[in-house]
């Protein structure tokens, strides 16, 4: 019975401090250690939720979820702007919710860039710049390196905890299986080693890249088994060269007995979704041979100095 505005910001702030608290047993790991261990807390609130008792429902073997829960401005969007900009953009009918949810999800993610951007032009941005270089200098400065990291997580926390809320709301449900390695884990390494760290304009570009892979891959697996759409003809020579590749040509360095038996021709089909995930990885490694610091590497900046004109002359 929540609204979702209050309960977008409790989940924001319970976020927050969850990510406060994943600093203080992860104080002394680094780098690729770090990444191990609290993607390895992921899968372990993955599975724990997975296979609690209490939230199960009859026969179900895994975790029920939370679903009908209300959706903001979604009564409002549907008693009249829907139909105002459905006529503004010629569609037959209302515009959709996901339409609104859209507009939304550009004015957080606006909000985000601005924050960040203002966070990582202060001094604070710097110190922690300089933590990420080398703690052991920082630390000699007088900076508490805990104190940052944990504030930095926190931040973290919160921005992912506001994507969380966008994100059940597009899905209308919210499942313990949705919280996949692949999605939740892989895509968005492969877009902040695509685009470059460091940096918000390069982690926005390996987004986009790996969003429209997904994207095309998707609609192809749509597509496969309907023949009125685009990409239909493009399956079926996929289907049919992977095929061939298989039964005809394995057959010449193999047993082909042994392979038609094994694969009957008509039955092998490309595992989209797979080939997916491989190609994926490919423009990784394309990536970091062509470019180890991403497509948009951090430019290093300085603070700007004060205008000769503003200094004040020495005086004889």
């Amino acid at each position: 019975g929540w609204s979702p505005w209050a309960a977008t910001i409790v989940a924001v702030m319970l976020s927050a401090v969850a990510g406060w608290l994943l600093a203080y047993p992860t104080a002394r790991l680094r780098t690729d250690y770090f990444a191990i261990l609290t993607v390895s807390l992921g899968e372990m609130l993955q599975i724990g939720l997975q296979a609690e008792p209490l939230l199960r429902a009859g026969t179900v073997t895994s975790a029920i979820g939370i679903s009908q829960y209300s959706r903001p401005l979604e009564g409002w969007w549907e008693s009249g702007p829907s139909n105002t900009v459905g006529d503004v953009l010629g569609l037959e009918g209302g515009a959709p919710y996901v339409f609104l949810l859209s507009v939304m999800t550009v004015v957080a993610f606006l909000g985000v860039w601005y924050l960040l951007h203002t966070l990582l032009a202060s001094p604070w941005g710097r110190i922690l710049r300089s933590i990420r270089e080398d703690e052991e200098v920082s630390q000699h400065h007088g900076h508490n390196i805990m104190t940052h990291k944990a504030a930095s997580l926190a931040v973290g926390g919160a921005i992912a905890g506001l994507a969380g809320a966008l994100w059940a709301w597009l899905n209308a449900s919210i499942f313990p299986d949705f919280m996949s390695p692949v999605r939740s884990t892989f895509l968005v390494w492969a877009a902040f080693i695509v685009g470059g760290r460091g940096n918000m304009r390069g982690m926005v570009v390996g987004a986009f890249l790996i969003v429209i892979v997904e994207f095309v891959f998707n609609v192809m697996i749509v597509a496969r088994g309907n023949p009125d759409l685009a990409f239909h003809g493009l399956t079926s020579y996929m289907d049919s060269a992977f095929s061939w590749l298989i039964a005809d040509l394995g057959g010449l360095f193999w047993s082909d007995r042994s392979i038609s038996e094994a694969f009957p021709k008509a039955d092998i089909t490309l595992g989209l979704s797979h080939l997916k995930l491989a190609l994926i990885g490919a423009v990784i490694v394309v990536a970091l041979l062509i470019s180890p610091k991403g497509l948009l590497p951090e430019v290093p900046s300085r603070p700007i100095r004060p205008a000769a004109k503003d200094r004040e002359e020495p005086t004889e």
